[in-house]
């Protein structure tokens, strides 16, 4: 937690240097209390993105298997082995 904190306060106080205007302390406090918040809803969102994009892989997966399959199918069928 310590870590986190001594992280925040760089990555905020590099920022507050980069930018001609001034934080408050106010808006530095609700920067963050929100920062869970956030990572949280980015996390979740991430998740949601990633399972969507699972589903449609795993749908055009599965129409390559069947098309594949049934290619092969043909492919062996025509062959007259007698």
């Amino acid at each position: 937690m310590k870590r986190l904190t001594l992280f925040l306060f760089l990555v905020l106080s590099t920022n507050v240097l980069a930018e001609d205007n001034e934080i408050t302390i106010y808006e530095l406090k609700d920067t963050i209390v929100n920062m869970p918040k956030k990572i949280s809803n980015f996390g979740k969102n991430e998740w949601e993105k990633t399972k969507e994009f699972q589903l449609e892989t795993w749908a055009q997966t599965k129409e390559q298997l069947v098309s594949s399959k049934n290619k092969l199918s043909g492919f062996f069928s025509d062959f007259n082995l007698n």
